[in-house]
């Protein structure tokens, strides 16, 4: 079918502006004549790193680079012994493969956990930097209910999300196996106790943005946190 010539002019001028945009943006990425830095020297590259890998939130691909970055420098990983440093469970020291109190740190670590500050503070440096992706929580509901149905009963026996979340106590067993996955993902992932006022949930991610312990989780019998 024969476009009309104004529609052909428009696939044109989109196409030179997709070029543009994509040639501004690898030069803000890469650095460039018109690239302004605001530090005085040379960037350098951060080499201790805890990038906590949150489910559902793109966190693979970041996991991929890192491994390339360190494998390329010769960086140590700290990796579990088994599934996910015990995820669930909260993370600990010793479920990392070959820690042993007073031994030499780790350089990076990357996989799955729910955080524990503390007990990370155990196998990384203290000037490590520490990073996430966090995702709208609606957004991530509609995605863990798809991907976890299988494997999450309290998912499996609702009908619908909107079921669900309308009464999520109806489907949720707290000791059922995989039922962590219909929880409050991102609050959950990163290790932060349930909340019983708005104030506290404010209080709990402030301290975490500080890099600040956080209370031990609390979960009220048979509550979804």
């Amino acid at each position: 079918m024969k476009l009309p010539p104004g529609c052909c002019r428009l696939q044109t001028l989109g196409a030179a502006l997709g070029v543009c945009i994509t040639i501004s943006f690898m030069v803000q990425l890469l650095g460039g004549p018109f690239h302004r830095s605001r530090s005085p020297g040379p960037c350098q590259p951060r080499t201790h790193l805890v990038f906590l890998k949150t489910h559902k939130t793109g966190g693979s691909s970041v996991v991929n680079l890192l491994h390339r970055f360190g494998e390329a420098g010769g960086l140590r990983f700290a990796l579990p012994h088994r599934y996910q440093f015990g995820y669930p469970n909260s993370f600990r020291a010793e479920r990392v493969k070959g820690y042993r109190p007073g031994g030499p740190p780790f350089d990076i670590i990357c996989h799955h956990m729910r955080f524990n500050l503390s007990e990370v503070q155990k196998v990384m440096p203290n000037d490590s930097f520490y990073f996430s992706i966090v995702r709208d929580p609606g957004t991530l509901g509609e995605s863990a209910f798809s991907y976890y149905r299988a494997v999450a009963p309290a998912f499996r026996r609702a009908p619908s999300l909107a079921a669900f979340l309308a009464s999520p106590h109806r489907f949720y067993r707290p000791e059922a196996r995989g039922n962590h996955y219909a929880r409050n993902l991102q609050w959950f992932d990163f290790g932060l106790p349930l909340p019983r006022t708005p104030g506290e949930a404010a209080a709990a991610a402030a301290a975490l943005e500080r890099l600040e312990g956080v209370p031990p989780p609390r979960h009220p019998p048979g509550h979804p946190a």
